[in-house]
This record gives C-alpha cells, structure tokens and sequence, in this order.
C-alpha cells in the first residue's frame, strides 16, 4: 500500500489535495453532522487495506488548504483461538506497513471485559507505524459501536505531519499579504495588559518534540500559512521593542489598514465578522476578557480596563464594531 496515495472507493486521495478537492473528487453526502473547528467530510467506505470498513472521515483546517489526516471505522475481525481481540488487526496491517514502531495496551476498569456495558468507549490497544512523514495508528477499542452504516471495532487513521512540505503551495501567497502590509507602516500605540500573551503555533503530540514549532520557526511559519485566517509575522522593527504582555497598534500606509498585534503575530483589522469580545465574568474561575480578531487572540484579566480601552480605540480609527457578548468561566 502506498501512503502518500490512497484508494477510496477506487478513487485516489493524495496528500495535498484541498479539502474541496477531496468533495468534489468523491462527490458523496456528508454523513458528518457535529461540530469541528476544522473541516470535516465523512463518507461512505468499505474497505481500506483489505479490511472491511464502514466509513471514511477527512480533516482540514479551512477549504482551500490540504486535508491533513483521514481515518476509517473498521468493521471486528474474528480473532482466532487464544489471540487478543487487536491481534487480527496487527497481524494484517503489520504484513503492509512492516513491524509498528510503538504500541501500547489499556486494560478495561474495575473489571469490566470485552464488549461488556460501556466498554466500547475505551481504547484497550493502539499502535503507530510511520511511512516517511504520514504518521499511521491502529486504535482498537473495548468492544462493538454501532451506527447506521453497521457495526466496527476499531479505527485506523493516517496524518500527514509534514506541514513545511503542506503549506509550499502557500508561501508566495502568504508572504505576498505579510509584505504588502509591512511596506511602510507607522505605529500609533502600544497598550500594556497584565497578561503575558503567546505566539500563535499547534502542539503536536505525536511528535517527539511537541512544540517543535516553538524552537523551529519556519515550522511555525508553516503553521501561519496554513491553519490561520489573515495571521502573519510581527516585524522584527516593532517586535523588539515589544514586551511580552504588550499590544501594538499601528497603520499600514500601503494597504491603507489598521493592524494589531502581539510580540510575534499580527493581523489586519478589516473584518467585523471576525472581530469578537469578550467579557467572561468569574465563576468557578477567575474570569476575564478576551478580544478575536480574525485568527489573533489577546486575552486580559477580568474587566480589562486596557483592553476594553484597546477595543473602543480600534472602533474609532478602522470604522469597525465589535461583536461583544458576555461568557461564564465555568
């Protein structure tokens, strides 16, 4: 089986292809009917790596970006005399992918056996073979689910991990729009919050370092391109004089727009469907405030006087209202 290419009903997916490309490609309905931040189309599949399946689920961060993983829902496979229930699994997919690099076991609570109660929404076994930069994992569960499409006992999923790789058909376009709004800006303001604010990057636990985007930054460049909405690179001309927990304000004369950011990141205030804040009064938490422009997040202490005085600030000058509700820290 080759990963970098797959066969869905006798259809190819290759890595790369954009989520609309995978729609149009397999023109199915989307069986996928809860909520997700990143995109997700589920369709009917019978069969993957000679195993029978039920459906096929991809993933995306947005439209016009490649699906980063796809999984399927495998139907029980009947475990010979004395084997465990994951056995037949492995022993098949082993035959593809070669030994698993790691695999660890989880033994059902107080008790409990196979397929017995809740025992199906347990993961009693799991695996990962890695095939170049897609990542492949087997998780078997502690007994039958069910759904309409028929019974499965398992999950196999495949993630491609290589996002520098990903995000090259993006870079030209990415930093075209970072250097448009760089070209000649004038900063008007910095705003001093009590919070210490974070630069935008995605863990990814599978890895051996998670945050290897923290320390690598054209990993984190990578991620910019392709997760985020309008989020680009602070310059280092403002970023150096910028403390941790500070926000600058400042006008791109090219663009003729008013941006906003942290130490790290910035964006373009020109969107009030993606202009948020947020008053999230204290409960069984501390609270807070938190203002969304398009993918930068800042956030500040309960009542944030500062960043209440920011949000009014950039209503002023771009012409731009806020969306503003209240939430609960519970």
């Amino acid at each position: 089986m080759n990963t970098d290419r797959i066969k869905i009903n006798g259809i190819e997916f290759k890595w790369g292809m954009t989520f609309e490309q995978v729609i149009n490609a397999f023109k199915s309905e989307n069986l996928s009917t809860g909520w997700s931040h990143w995109k997700s189309y589920e369709i009917e599949c019978n069969e993957i790596a000679d195993i029978k399946s039920l459906t096929c689920f991809f993933w995306g961060p947005s439209i016009n970006r490649p699906v980063m993983q796809c999984s399927f829902e495998l139907a029980p496979l009947k475990p010979e005399t004395n084997e465990e229930v994951h056995t037949p699994y492995v022993k098949h997919l082993t035959g593809i992918f070669g030994n698993p690099h790691n695999s660890s076991f989880n033994k059902l609570e107080n008790g409990q056996k196979y397929n017995e109660g809740h025992a199906s929404s347990n993961v009693i076994f799991s695996c990962e073979w890695w095939q170049e930069d897609i990542l492949i994992s087997l998780s078997v569960f502690g007994g039958i689910r069910t759904r309409k499409e028929g019974k499965y006992a398992a999950g196999l999923y495949f993630q491609w991990l290589n996002e520098k790789k990903s995000a090259e058909p993006y870079f030209e376009e990415f930093f075209k729009s970072e250097n448009e709004h760089l070209d000649s800006v004038t900063l008007l303001d910095r705003f001093e919050l009590q919070y210490i604010q974070r630069p935008y990057y995605r863990s990814h636990y599978e890895l051996k370092d998670s945050d290897i985007a923290l320390k690598d930054e054209s990993v984190r460049t990578a991620q910019l391109a392709l997760y985020t909405n309008s989020l680009y690179r602070m310059p280092k001309s403002i970023s150096d004089n910028l403390k941790k927990n500070e926000i600058a304000l400042f006008y791109s004369e090219n663009t003729k727009k008013w941006c906003i950011g942290n130490k790290w990141d910035f964006t373009v205030i020109n969107n009030e469907e993606s202009m948020e804040y947020i008053n999230i009064e204290r409960a069984r938490g501390p609270g807070g405030t938190e203002m969304n422009i398009n993918s930068l997040k800042i956030a500040d202490v309960v009542e944030s006087n500062k960043l209440k005085a920011l949000s009014y600030k950039i209503e002023e000058l771009s012409g731009k209202i806020f969306r503003r509700t209240i939430g609960s820290d519970d």
